[in-house]
């Protein structure tokens, strides 16, 4: 995991507290950073997410990581997505006219007709870019005025 994963790891655990209104000090918070972070980062922010879902009460760092398990212990489908959702840029003309020529193409999931998923570029991938970083921003700032009220 690296530096902004951990990051977006701790901003997770601090929403997933703040969803089930329960104040972390940072010794626990440290336990819940260091009991994760060994883990697939893209598995425990999934994780993240399914305990709001699986938990009436803030899940421990066990119960987490069994989430993480049973996620990878589940056989894969006959639509799994590939090994990497990123690709090198394509280089095309759209993708110069879109400001994103310079960006990875990224493999998105959609089930249509049996196909598992396809390379977006060009306008829908400055879409998607600018739809996660709103998202992130929006993340962010809730995470910022969630330390600010406690």
């Amino acid at each position: 995991m690296n530096a902004e994963e951990r990051v977006m790891l701790i901003q997770g655990i601090q929403a997933l507290a703040q969803y089930y209104r329960v104040e972390l000090e940072p010794r626990t918070l440290g336990f819940y950073t260091h009991g994760l972070e060994a883990l697939p980062f893209t598995a425990v922010m999934a994780a993240l997410d399914r305990a709001t879902a699986v938990y009436k009460f803030m899940p421990r760092v066990t119960e987490l990581r069994d989430l993480v398990k049973a996620q990878a212990d589940r056989k894969p489908s006959v639509r799994t997505v590939p090994e990497q959702i990123t690709r090198p840029p394509c280089g095309c003309i759209e993708c110069e006219m879109a400001g994103v020529a310079e960006e990875d193409q990224r493999f998105v999931p959609v089930e249509d007709h049996g196909v598992r998923g396809r390379w977006i570029h060009a306008g829908e991938l400055a879409a998607w870019l600018n739809a996660r970083r709103e998202f992130y921003a929006k993340f962010r700032a809730m995470v910022h005025h969630t330390k600010e009220t406690t």
